[in-house]
């Protein structure tokens, strides 16, 4: 709780890219698999609010196969299943 808590921390610093969604997965959390201009796939997971132009609590779905404007910030999670720590994307902003 404590690290989602620091997500929010205005000194954290923030990613900001233009890519596509390519999917999107609701595997305990939202995340997307969005392609960035080279090609490369990367999840993003929603796991705090959210800033959006977009409804996007009920809308999020139909962002599948859209360009959007990422901001996200990089979170170092404890993996039981790979027994280590590891980073993952976490959504700050969403925008068409």
């Amino acid at each position: 709780i404590l690290a989602l808590a620091n997500l929010h921390n205005i000194d954290a610093e923030v990613f900001e890219f233009e890519g596509k969604v390519s999917k999107i997965n609701q595997n305990g959390f939202v995340y997307f698999t969005i392609r960035n201009e080279e090609g490369r796939e990367s999840k993003y997971y929603w796991l705090t609010y959210v800033d959006s132009e977009i409804d996007i609590d009920n809308n999020f779905e139909s962002l599948s196969g859209k360009i959007v404007l990422v901001k996200y910030r990089i979170l170092e999670i404890f993996d039981p299943k790979i027994n280590e720590y590891r980073n993952i994307n976490v959504l700050v902003s969403l925008n068409l």
